[in-house]
């Protein structure tokens, strides 16, 4: 279990696949900055993930039952999403920001936003 990912600040480039999955201590992704590609992101049952800062290009992203997760003002520095993004089941992550990104955002597909905080 990782508590940050300070370890993956050279990593340029992920051809496929990175599942950042049940890492109950991690609160930010920062360590992601130098990432300039990545197919597919899931970020799944991080239960002290507060934002979602630090993320690069994607062509899929899928943002699940992080507890904790109130911020995503951090999506808005994605180049491109070309591919389906799924953000659900965040408790504490109020349906308004949600709206508010999916309104501005130019993804290729449409989102998937449910069991989020409704209003806030």
């Amino acid at each position: 279990m990782l508590a940050d990912l300070d370890a993956l600040t050279s990593l340029v480039h992920i051809g496929v696949r990175l599942d950042i999955q049940s890492n109950p201590r991690l609160s930010n992704i920062e360590g992601l900055t130098s990432l300039g590609y990545s197919s597919t992101v899931e970020i799944d049952s991080n239960d002290a993930l507060t934002d979602l800062d630090g993320l690069p290009s994607l062509s899929q992203l899928y943002v699940r039952g992080n507890d904790a997760l109130t911020d995503i003002t951090g999506l808005s520095n994605l180049v491109s999403v070309g591919g389906p993004m799924t953000l659900t089941g965040n408790s504490r992550l109020c349906r308004i920001a949600v709206d508010a990104f999916i309104a501005g955002c130019s993804c290729g597909h449409p989102v998937t936003a449910t069991g989020n905080a409704p209003g806030c």
